[in-house]
């Protein structure tokens, strides 16, 4: 047993992670749900969110600032690029070396990621936890938007922390690799806290994108592991 959990820390880690994301959004359920959202245009009832004396406390602090919204929704796109290059250099290492699994595993398991990611943000738009505090203006018209987890939140510390990880990989001079790792670390820590102050969001909706990507990330890295094991035997 002792031999087994050795093996494959990584992976437990990551089933753990999981774990602890499903009992939070379960909990978000169940725990101190309120009407304290604003009303739907529609029936004109107020949305409902779980722990809401935490979520209307921290959204009272912070306010509502809705430059530092649209700064983070905009600001959001320079991820999009990360992932084409990474995705150009997969493929030039398929073209070239003809077989999927002689590319690098760490761009097999980025591959991987990005697909695990796009497949979360689709199922929580459509399985919809809770809504945001606030109403989203479309063409002049209010919508209820769904807001767990925050999708900026969570695309931001997926590609960038796993960017990160291919910085290491791939840069050697170790000035340019210190520059660039910290460039990602701060853009990472920015995205998160900006949005959690912006008021667009409630603080489990946050909490609950964190959650996820330290999930998905570390599902990333088993995955890296566990291909590369592969392609040395």
């Amino acid at each position: 047993m002792r031999e087994f959990i050795k093996k494959n820390k990584i992976l437990i880690t990551s089933v753990g992670l999981l774990a602890v994301f499903v009992v939070f959004t379960l909990l978000l359920n169940v725990i101190d749900v309120q009407a304290i959202g604003p009303n739907d245009p529609h029936t004109h009832l107020a949305s409902s969110v779980g722990f809401a004396k935490i979520n209307r406390w921290f959204h009272d602090l912070t306010g509502r600032h809705m430059f530092l919204y649209v700064l983070t929704d905009w600001g959001s796109l320079i991820t999009i690029p990360i992932g084409v290059l990474f995705l150009v250099i997969g493929i030039k290492q398929l073209v070239k070396r003809k077989k999927i699994f002689k590319v690098d595993s760490n761009i097999l398991a980025l591959g991987c990621l990005y697909v695990l990611t796009l497949a979360a943000y689709l199922f929580f738009e459509l399985a919809i936890v809770n809504y945001r505090p606030i109403l989203i203006e479309v063409d002049g018209i209010n919508y209820l938007k769904a807001s767990y987890p925050s999708s900026t939140t969570l695309l931001a510390i997926v590609l960038l922390v796993s960017a990160i990880d291919q910085i290491i990989i791939y840069i050697k001079e170790k000035k340019l690799r210190l520059a660039l790792i910290v460039i990602c670390g701060v853009l990472t820590a920015f995205f998160v806290v900006a949005r959690a102050i912006s008021g667009v969001h409630w603080l489990t909706d946050i909490i609950g994108g964190i959650l996820l990507s330290a999930t998905l990330l570390s599902f990333y890295l088993a995955i890296k592991v566990g291909l590369s094991t592969y392609q040395n035997k």
